[in-house]
């Protein structure tokens, strides 16, 4: 549930990692290197941005992270 996340923290990369490592947690990934981790950390982000600005429109869906 990422409504955990305040409009002003989506500017910081911080609050996002957070939510990001408790999401690779949950989902038991394991990711080979800082650089690998580097990289599905920037897919996540740009995801994790596109969700929320999804659900803020009145749209007859919303979308979440899975």
């Amino acid at each position: 549930d990422f409504s955990i996340i305040s409009n002003k923290d989506l500017r910081e990369d911080d609050a996002i990692m957070e939510l990001y490592e408790l999401w690779v947690a949950e989902h038991k990934k394991a990711y080979n290197g800082l650089d690998e981790k580097q990289k599905r950390f920037t897919v996540f982000k740009d995801n994790f941005l596109y969700i929320h600005e999804h659900n803020q429109g009145n749209r007859s869906y919303k979308l979440g992270l899975n």
